[in-house]
């Protein structure tokens, strides 16, 4: 894991939030100095990505729409809002873990969500991200990298997820039948599969239901 952040701070992007935590969009963590302590956090993917459209939208709003076709749909997935509000919990103790305060993600409102405009954002890149670790963490220029400590810090990322898990236990609605053709179709479209299979997966699907009405 070490190595993963070394390797990271010479070869990628890192993004500076409020001058003490690092976020690593390509191996999905945040850095941050806790009691003295470099501790890590791990981010999944999906909550990675809504951090990084976030961040890319510059404080302007990201409606809810957008980050399901920017984080899932973009990569060939669909998955039910409960997923998404899942995600965004995450994120949001996740950076509150890291010390960044409770409203750093902002709702607005029948539009979506933002980065607080109190957050500042500063991008770095191979030389100048390991100047920064050293002046914000490290406190010494002299110190190397490779002599860095960090701890991975687990039990705050099983609390999460735990917490995250507990909140959105409940039974995501059933699609009806409508839907979930409307959902299937939707899914091979994006995908560029052919009108003519479409049109029978559609036939397909017609067919299996009403079977299965019958049967019963």
């Amino acid at each position: 894991m070490e190595n993963d952040l070394v390797n990271s701070s010479k070869n990628e992007v890192c993004y500076i939030l409020n001058e003490r935590v690092w976020f690593y969009p390509e191996i999905h963590k945040l850095i941050y100095d806790n009691n003295g302590e470099k501790q890590v956090l791990s981010l999944n993917i999906p909550a990675s990505r809504c951090l990084m459209l976030l961040i890319d939208s510059r404080y302007n709003v990201v409606s809810r729409d957008e980050f399901i076709e920017q984080v899932w749909r973009s990569f060939g997935r669909f998955v039910a809002l409960n997923t998404y509000y899942q995600n965004i919990s995450i994120l949001r103790k996740s950076l509150r873990s890291s010390g960044l305060d409770k409203d750093a993600i902002l709702t607005v409102p029948r539009r979506g969500l933002a980065l607080n405009k109190k957050i500042s954002i500063e991008k770095s890149k191979s030389s100048d991200v390991n100047d920064l670790i050293r002046k914000y963490l490290c406190g010494d220029d002299s110190t190397e990298l490779d002599n860095f400590p960090l701890t991975e810090n687990q039990e705050v990322n099983d609390k999460i997820n735990e917490g995250v898990k507990a909140e959105t236990s409940q039974v995501s609605p059933k699609l009806s039948f409508s839907d979930r053709v409307v959902k299937k179709i939707r899914y091979y479209a994006n995908r560029k599969v052919s009108l003519a299979n479409i049109i029978f997966l559609f036939v397909l699907i017609v067919c299996v239901a009403c079977i299965t009405f019958f049967l019963r």
